[in-house]
């Protein structure tokens, strides 16, 4: 096939919609099987927070939804720098 015949199609709006229409495809399935592998992964982080025998897999399980989850980056971007106190305290006691 030579290139100026694929030039020549690239520019027809049939060519182009079935193009997109095989990346949309493509792209959806590709999201179906991620959607399917969090679940999944889900399912294994909660199965570690209920295990009994190490204190450890549950915190390590438990730091993994925090991470996941985007909390700590939330917070950390609603925090208000203290001002200090003339004392040099923050003016918690």
């Amino acid at each position: 096939m030579r290139q100026e015949t694929v030039s020549r199609w690239r520019k027809l709006p049939a060519y182009r919609a079935a193009i997109e229409g095989h990346l949309a495809d493509s792209h959806n399935a590709t999201a179906g099987r991620m959607a399917d592998l969090v679940e999944r992964a889900l399912d294994v982080i909660e199965e570690q927070m209920d295990y009994r025998y190490d204190r450890r897999i549950k915190l390590r399980a438990a730091i993994a939804v925090l991470q996941l989850s985007g909390l700590g980056r939330a917070m950390a971007a609603r925090q208000v720098p203290r001002a200090s106190s003339p004392t040099g305290n923050s003016g918690i006691d």
